[in-house]
């Protein structure tokens, strides 16, 4: 499957030009010149939503973004050094586009052809068949019955490490198949650099990717054996983190979770009843209501203060007229304010994102050469570093949270690992929901991120 710039409800997929290639594109003939310079490394940056995961909401903010690295490609800055993909998926459970029922009406063959194969394109990348999918199969492969199921937060980081592996399983075979089998050797890349950015809850569950990141290319006995799978070998690397409002620690303490704990937790029989009676009941009202749709649409617009036209209404009314959308928010909420508790990692993601000092456990590529050794063993001494950006004030963070998160891990080194830039807010007037008004605004502080990462 060609891997090609998509966007949709549930799927922003932004793939630079010379990344791109047709897959019945002409192979090239042995010795002829070569129409382009390939790209040294190719960079996946992978968005994480927060909840409700709808990647619409951050349309905005991804397409300012994307527009901002290209933009540095085109002026040469890189200097073919590196193509940069934007990515970013709709959490499992919170994808609408295939909750607006199926439309058997007569079209033309090849219409509707091309339409299979772009819904195919867009089951695969939401629910790969390709990657690892533990603990969550749910027996259809490529996300055919993945409509009404309800992920637990547990579910969606593991259906996020599986989207990124198979994503970069995506690239390589594309990058690769633009090369001659001589330039294979000498300048592809051996994995693809990820580079985590989160929103939320999004920003717990990029740390436990690089958690897992770390964990699945151990030996099972380096992790107690416990685990149910082999090790795996590297085809990606976890390069760095952006969290943003980050949500990572004792999201129970924070004002609006001390509201919800007691409501979504604390009575079990309450507590697994609360999602899905609020299902019912906005679907009875949304859907199933005898009242004009622009009423309903009027009253939400009254509620939330959302302007008509923008971004963030048109995608609360999907959310809000899904199938489960609104169960799926809620039971993953619960399970956020049960499981986001104490500060659970260690050095292997604080400060430590691509640490490859223990040997060969996480060692990723066999060096070619004398200079390839030092800059891996350059890169294994100075690891990556991570960015968290808080608001001065945030709901779904208690002050006390962000002040023991700054004392504990604010750009606090050991040895020559360096500690995480973590930035307070104090006067751009940050919102936790920042996607809905302050796209522009976020986004350049990332593409400023992401520039200086890749520089």
């Amino acid at each position: 499957m060609p891997l090609t710039s998509t966007k949709s409800a549930d799927v922003f997929l932004h793939v630079p030009r010379d990344v791109s290639i047709p897959t019945d594109r002409p192979s090239r003939r042995a010795g002829a010149p070569s129409r382009s310079k390939p790209t040294k490394t190719v960079t996946l940056v992978f968005f994480i939503p927060g909840n409700p995961g709808l990647i619409s909401y951050y349309h905005p903010f991804l397409d300012l973004l994307a527009k901002r690295l290209g933009k540095q490609q085109q002026q040469d800055r890189w200097q073919d050094r590196q193509a940069v993909i934007t990515a970013g998926l709709s959490l499992g459970g919170f994808d609408v586009a295939q909750n607006g029922g199926d439309h058997d009406d007569d079209h033309d063959d090849d219409q509707s052809a091309a339409e299979e194969k772009k819904k195919k394109k867009m089951r695969e990348l939401m629910y790969p068949s390709r990657g690892s999918h533990r603990g969550i199969d749910d027996g259809g492969g490529g996300g055919a019955n993945n409509n009404n199921r309800i992920y637990s937060l547990k579910d969606q980081i593991e259906l996020c490490y599986a989207r990124v592996q198979s994503l970069c399983g995506m690239i390589r075979e594309e990058y690769h198949g633009r090369l001659d089998e001589g330039e294979k050797g000498s300048t592809g890349p051996d994995g693809v650099k990820v580079i985590l950015v989160g929103h939320s809850v999004g920003t717990y569950i990029c740390l436990e990717m690089v958690r897992l990141w770390h964990e699945r290319r151990l030996p099972e006995k380096e992790h107690g054996g416990s685990s149910k799978h082999e090790r795996e070998e590297p085809t990606w690397t976890v390069s760095n983190c952006i969290l943003l409002t980050p949500t990572i620690v004792d999201l129970h303490s924070s004002a609006s979770g001390r509201i919800a704990t007691p409501l979504l937790t604390s009575v079990h029989f309450v507590s697994g009843c609360v999602p899905g009676l609020a299902q019912l009941l906005v679907h009875a009202v949304l859907v199933k209501s005898v009242l004009p749709a622009h009423w309903l649409r009027g009253f939400v617009k009254k509620v939330t203060g959302m302007d008509e036209g923008g971004h963030g209404l048109d995608s609360t009314m999907a959310f809000l007229e899904s199938q489960s959308g609104v169960r799926q928010a809620l039971s993953m909420a619960a399970d956020e304010l049960r499981e986001i508790r104490a500060d659970r990692w260690g050095d292997e993601v604080w400060g430590a994102a691509v640490d490859e000092d223990e040997g060969d456990a996480t060692t990723s590529t066999t060096p070619r050469d004398e200079g390839e050794r030092n800059e891996n063993a350059e890169n294994r001494k100075c690891p990556p570093r991570m960015y968290l950006w808080f608001a001065k004030e945030d709901h779904w963070i208690a002050d006390m949270t962000r002040t023991d998160i700054l004392r504990n891990r604010g750009q606090r080194a050991t040895g020559q690992q360096r500690g995480p830039t973590i930035v307070i807010d104090e006067t751009e007037g940050l919102v936790h929901a920042w996607c809905l008004e302050q796209s522009e605004m976020v986004a350049a502080q990332v593409g400023r991120w992401l520039e200086e990462i890749m520089e």
